[in-house]
């Protein structure tokens, strides 16, 4: 059965192509900051941080067992859009989980989800045939092996961003802490019976007590 002929959207390239990059985005983009989520989350082990990793991959392994005869018995747009949202999901609660555990199983939820990628090869093939489809999978492709390369420098790159933020926290603390000791400190010592301390030209000058 042959398929009109029609020309690919730049949208519609954009949109397979980041659904067929989302597992490699999804495992890579961790790899920067496992140790430190191991410590962060009380990981048993250091070996045990690679748990991250398979969980993801055996969620996705099973996804993908069932999301093909589930695209051809309900469609293809309900399966990605119940994979996204399972990827969504993933993805909060690991960003709001505390413990190791959890983590483990937002992984695999978030590998369930990512499964919904391999509709995106389905949904080309039936819409496009020839070199239509030849220019939407080249470029496919293109991202695909793209994304595992610069998906750990995404990562370091965000990791370096909550560092940054947790400085930027950290000084703030610092500063208004330090400005509660110095408008509190005379009166401390007011309170403590103590000759006050005033800084007159960059020196600091003892002030008897009573002088006017």
């Amino acid at each position: 059965m042959s398929h009109p002929v029609k020309k690919p959207s730049v949208e519609y390239i954009i949109l397979i192509a980041m659904l067929s990059s989302i597992v490699a985005l999804g495992s890579d983009i961790m790899l920067p900051g496992l140790s430190l989520i191991g410590s962060e989350l009380g990981a048993p082990s250091e070996n045990s941080v690679h748990y991250n990793i398979i969980l993801f991959f055996l969620g996705f392994a099973f996804g993908q067992l069932v999301v093909g005869p589930l695209s051809d018995s309900f469609g293809r747009k309900p399966i990605v859009y119940a994979g996204i949202t399972l990827f969504i999901l993933g993805c909060l609660l690991s960003i709001v989980t505390e413990n190791w555990t959890v983590m483990l199983l937002s992984r695999a939820l978030q590998g369930l989800g990512a499964a919904a990628r391999i509709v995106a090869v389905a949904v080309v093939r039936d819409e496009y045939e020839g070199r239509p489809m030849a220019r939407v999978m080249s470029v496919v492709f293109s991202v695909f092996i793209l994304v595992p390369m610069i998906a750990p420098a995404i990562g370091q790159f965000l990791i370096y961003l909550g560092r940054l933020a947790a400085d930027v926290r950290f000084s703030c603390g610092v500063c208004c802490d330090f400005g509660d000791l110095v408008r509190l400190t005379p009166a401390r010592n007011a309170a403590a019976g103590k000759t006050p301390i005033y800084p007159v030209d960059g020196h600091h000058v003892r002030i008897p007590r009573g002088y006017p």
